[in-house]
C-alpha cells in the first residue's frame, strides 16, 4: 500500500512525500496555493534506484538516452549484486565504482580525474 506525508516547511509550503508499500520515495511535490514542483524516483524491475527527476523535468516523457536526462536528471547504474558501479549527478559527470570479489569497494573513478585513472582501496 503507497503511503502520503504531509508537512509544511519553515516558509509555509506544503510538501507531499509519496512512497510505495517498500517505504522507498516515489514523488516529492513541494509547493502552495496550486503551485507544486515534483521530483520523482525512477526505480529498476528489481526496486534499485536509477533516476531521480527534478522539476525541471519530472513531468516529460524520455527515452533512456534523452538529452534532458543527461542534462538534468541523476542516474544510478548497479551490477547483479546491488552495488552502484555508476553514479552521475547533473553538471558534475560520472563516478565508475568497482569492487572486489569479496563485495568491497576496490576502486573508484570520479568526474575529475582524468580519462584512464582510478583511485585504487586497499
Amino acid at each position: 500500500m503507497a503511503s502520503v506525508t504531509l508537512s509544511v516547511d519553515e516558509d509555509g509550503r506544503e510538501v507531499y512525500e509519496f512512497a510505495d508499500w517498500e517505504g522507498r520515495p516515489l514523488l516529492r511535490r513541494e509547493g502552495s496555493a496550486g503551485d507544486y514542483l515534483d521530483t520523482r524516483y525512477v526505480y529498476d524491475p528489481w526496486g534499485r534506484l536509477r533516476w531521480i527527476l527534478p522539476p525541471v523535468i519530472a513531468d516529460g516523457d524520455y527515452d533512456a538516452g534523452a538529452q534532458a536526462l543527461a542534462d538534468h536528471a541523476f542516474e544510478y547504474r548497479h551490477d547483479g549484486a546491488d552495488r552502484v558501479v555508476y553514479a552521475r549527478v547533473p553538471g558534475g559527470g560520472a563516478a565508475e565504482y568497482a569492487y572486489s570479489p569479496g563485495g568491497r569497494l576496490a576502486a573508484e573513478r570520479l568526474p575529475a580525474m582524468g580519462d584512464g585513472q582510478w583511485l585504487l582501496h586497499y
